[in-house]
């Protein structure tokens, strides 16, 4: 019996600071996911501190177990108040089998 691969394409997740969107690119063009939406991403130790990047050689062999990703979405229409709700969301992921080139 056989095998069937196939190759896994490049995906680039872009997270622009002023909120208009979170998009992915595949390499057919950037696709927008939400409006009004951003991603944060926290590289976190084994005792669950944040690493500041840049994140060096060392700190990716020795210090970096998890990382959090955190979404945000703003509401298009403002509250009554005239402020904007903010929705957010976040997972925490442990690395396994991390491989890295330098």
């Amino acid at each position: 019996m056989g095998t069937i691969c196939e190759r896994v394409p490049l995906i680039t997740y872009n997270s622009p600071v002023d909120w208009s969107g979170i998009t992915r690119d595949a390499g057919l063009g950037a696709v927008l996911f939400a409006e009004n939406s951003r991603f944060t991403i926290e590289y976190l130790d084994t005792s669950g501190a944040a690493i500041t990047p840049p994140i060096t050689e060392f700190n990716l062999i020795n210090d970096i177990r998890r990382i959090k990703v955190t979404v945000e979405v703003r509401s298009a229409v403002p509250l009554r108040d005239g402020s904007t709700y903010t929705a957010a969301v976040s997972q925490t992921y442990s690395l396994r089998n991390l491989n890295y080139l330098f």
